[in-house]
Parts: structure tokens; sequence; C-alpha cells
């Protein structure tokens, strides 16, 4: 209790009835004195003034050509009421519209067979061997293992085609939370890795269902069908 009456004497001057803590030093610029209490709790120094005549014609002045300022239309409305795309007037839009007015955009730009062309050789020369985070360490198996080749995308995308992106366990899209499945094991199976029969798309919880009963590793074809009888409610 000693040690609360050292810290704490008397009361914020704003009126809200809060205790105050004393000034651990000097401030003149914050009215502060060591050892006395302090006047205002922080954000409290204007809370129920009131200001002289002159004071509230001088803060009217200022505020005027303000739009932000009470009684004015919101930031995002123009002069009708309606509401501004992006915070954007009328006017400025219309400049924006003319300033664009010639420029060529890529969006949905299709291009030619030669321009193809060269894309295709630049993007040669900063993938494989000549990318950045390649790892001449690792064998061609292992880089097998990651499923980090064009072949294996190009099997998972046809995989969900065939399924028309459909899980085949549940029967729900899953809204782009799909996996592509391999029936006999990925890495038992090198032979059977990018062949279209060997997979099956599964949504992404029905495929960490699968895995949490029969493993990680060495998965067969049995185990892939009597999960899909099981059906749905080997889920639980």
């Amino acid at each position: 209790m000693e040690a609360l009456k050292n810290k704490i004497l008397g009361l914020c001057e704003c009126g809200c009835g809060e205790l105050v803590p004393i000034a651990k030093r000097t401030d003149s610029i914050k009215g502060w004195e060591k050892g006395q209490p302090i006047r205002f709790i922080k954000g409290h120094q204007n809370r129920g003034r009131i200001h002289s005549k002159e004071a509230r014609k001088r803060i009217s002045a200022s505020l005027k050509g303000n739009k932000n300022r009470s009684g004015q239309k919101k930031r995002n409305e123009n002069r009708n009421g309606q509401k501004k795309r992006h915070g954007c007037s009328v006017e400025t839009r219309k400049k924006m519209s003319e300033a664009a007015k010639g420029h060529h955009r890529n969006l949905g730009r299709k291009h030619s067979v030669e321009t193809r062309k060269k894309m295709s050789k630049n993007h040669a020369r900063i993938s494989g061997k000549n990318h950045t985070r390649y790892n001449p360490n690792l064998t061609d198996e292992e880089r097998n293992d990651k499923r980090d080749y064009p072949d294996y995308y190009e099997w998972r995308v046809a995989v969900y085609k065939r399924d028309n992106y459909t899980c085949q366990h549940c029967r729900d899209k899953s809204n782009g939370s799909l996996n592509a499945h391999h029936i006999e094991s990925y890495k038992d199976n090198p032979k059977l890795r990018i062949v279209i029969t060997n997979g099956i798309t599964f949504c992404k919880k029905c495929h960490v269902n699968f895995h949490h009963q029969y493993g990680r590793e060495h998965n067969t074809k049995e185990q892939f069908e009597s999960y899909i009888k099981r059906g749905i409610h080997s889920n639980g």
C-alpha cells in the first residue's frame, strides 16, 4: 500500500475521476514537475475542454475547405452521394482513363509464334541447371523422389481433368484443395509414376485420411479399393 501511495497522487484534471501517477522527471513541454502528479492521463488533455469564442472562430476558419470535417460528404462519396470506386472521384477516373488510352496491357494478350519462341528460349536460360536453386549434388532419382519435374506436373493435371476435378471418394470438388494420389506406391513403382491410370483424385481431407489409415509407404491397389468401398463413412 505504501508503494501505491507513493506512485499515485491526485485525479486527472479532465474530470474523468481516474487517478494519475506522479512525474518521474521534469518536462516543461508537457508541464510535468518531478515528484508532483501529472495533470492529465494521456489523451485526456482536451476532453471536455470549452474553447473561447475567438478560439472557436480560428478553428472554424482553419477547417474551411476540409471535406473530411463533420457535416461534409464522406471521403468515399461524391457530391451526388454516390460511392467512389477505389476512393477516386469521377473526374479523377476520367483522367486515368484518358491517360491509359493507347497503352497495351498484357492481360489476355496473344503473343505471336516468334515471340513465344523467344520467351521459351529465355525461360530455358534460367531453368534446369541454369536455375539459381539448382543442386548439382542430387541424382536424377533423388529429383524424381521430390516430384519436382515437368512430366509429374502434367500427370497430375491429366488425372484431375479425367476425374472432372472431383474427389473420387467423397465426390467433393473442394474448390482447388485436390491431391493426385498414386494407387500403386510412387516409391515402389518407378514405371507407374506418371501413368494416368495409376492416379486418382482425392480432396485434401480424404487423401490425408487414406494415408492415416494405411501409412505413407508401400501403398497398394488393394488398399485403395478397400478405402473406396468403405465410402465416405471411413473418414469419421
